[in-house]
């Protein structure tokens, strides 16, 4: 019984050590050895307080390694709801700004069309008025189609006003940009304006020279350029009737 009680209490006393190094490392184990004042005590330990020492030791170390997944696994899930939301609203700046340029290229086209309404109608004011407004708005979003537009409309409206030097200045601008662009309905109309600009000067062989290029940009764009065509057509068919008398005809 004695033998018992010695035994059971060695390996209570283990179990104290293990416990003590388990929460406060090997310097609350030591400390806790040394409060004993019997050393025979630890001498006649058993296998069973040992092994509940090394188990302990082992459990903290993976306790540890555990903790240290476990902040890592939530370190990761944050940084990926981070990643995740930035994402979310990256793609939520971006859909605003396409639909806010879709309206903008839609208030573009508008004015242009108004513009033109507002030319034909022979109200020239309120014609350029448009455009310009127009050429602010491409210009304001890097719309070089629309920029190209008004910028040719302005050119029209200066030829209507008999404003010649504004017309060229302003129609040569509206090519280059066509040209870049690579369209051709722009650069044919260009090129026909500025062909009727250099007619109205009395600068034949030049106006014949500009048609023909327009007259042949019409040509390749098919039943798309018919009424350019026509436009350009029953120009040479002026010139051919009045020879070298100046004349004044501008495409819409």
């Amino acid at each position: 019984m004695d033998d018992t009680a010695s035994w059971m209490d060695t390996a209570k006393g283990w179990l104290d050590a293990a416990l003590a190094l388990f929460s406060d490392g090997f310097e609350g184990a030591r400390a806790f050895i040394e409060a004993r004042e019997n050393p025979e005590y630890w001498v006649g330990g058993t296998v069973a307080g040992l092994i509940v020492l090394i188990a302990l030791i082992v459990f903290r170390g993976q306790l540890k390694k555990s903790k240290a997944r476990k902040l890592e696994r939530e370190a990761a899930e944050q940084a990926q709801r981070e990643t995740d939301a930035k994402a979310a609203e990256e793609k939520r700046q971006a859909e605003e700004a396409a639909a806010r340029l879709e309206i903008q290229i839609a208030e573009v086209k508008r004015l242009g069309q108004e513009g033109n309404e507002a030319r034909l109608s022979g109200r020239i004011d309120e014609a350029e008025q448009k455009y310009e407004a127009c050429l602010a708005l491409a210009r304001e979003i890097d719309r070089k189609e629309g920029i190209a537009g008004a910028l040719g409309s302005l050119g029209v409206c200066a030829l209507m006003r008999g404003q010649r030097d504004k017309a060229e200045r302003v129609l040569k601008e509206a090519l280059d940009l066509e040209k870049a662009l690579g369209r051709k309905d722009g650069m044919a109309m260009d090129l026909a304006n500025l062909g009727f600009l250099a007619l109205d000067r009395g600068q034949m062989d030049e106006g014949r020279k500009l048609l023909d290029q327009a007259h042949a940009l019409y040509l390749e764009l098919g039943e798309a350029g018919a009424e350019g065509r026509k436009m350009i057509e029953d120009a040479y068919a002026k010139l051919d009737a009045i020879s070298a008398q100046p004349i004044r005809v501008t495409l819409h």
